[in-house]
């Protein structure tokens, strides 16, 4: 399955790297900054996508909420996502993204290493605080690298014609 996977990889970077108007410039990928924030982003919203199936699954299956229950579970991370990515942009300014990525890093780790303690008997409460962990952790996580990411691509890379002004639509 691996060799599979490599393969697979090797002939769309191949492929990219020919065609005249390529998805994805894989040439980035050669830039530390650009390749290990895009890593962090990728392995952020796996966990994302991870931890809010299971989650509401295991709020339906488990403890027996309604569907709508369940999302309404999903909240304390929501609304703590929310927060962190709102301010991440004081935090980053004050400790940098490196450290503010790597704080969120280790609070969504703490989180996520929480919800591997959970059984069928974790109360709520302590289901609400360690998916507002998670939260937390994401919402410092992706605003400072998606700047990264988008900071790390040569200006001459960026489509000016493509640009469009708010103000011209008076939005």
């Amino acid at each position: 399955m691996a060799s599979a996977a490599a393969v697979l990889l090797t002939a769309f970077a191949h492929w990219e790297l020919r065609t005249a108007h390529p998805t994805v410039d894989v040439r980035l990928f050669a830039d530390r900054t650009f390749s290990v924030a895009s890593g962090i982003l990728g392995i952020t919203f796996f966990a994302l996508f991870g931890v809010l199936f299971g989650y509401t699954q295991y709020l339906q299956l488990v403890h027996g909420f309604s569907p709508f229950a369940a999302g309404l579970g999903a909240l304390p991370f929501a609304l703590s996502m929310a927060a962190t990515a709102g301010t991440s942009d004081r935090s980053t300014a004050r400790f940098g993204p490196r450290n503010t990525i790597a704080a969120g890093l280790a609070v969504m780790a703490a989180g996520l290493g929480g919800l591997s303690l959970v059984t069928v008997t974790t109360p709520f409460a302590v289901l609400a605080l360690t998916m507002g962990a998670v939260g937390a952790g994401m919402g410092l996580v992706t605003v400072p690298a998606g700047t990264a990411t988008v900071a790390a691509v040569p200006r001459e890379k960026t489509p000016e014609k493509d640009k469009v002004s708010v103000s011209s639509h008076g939005a």
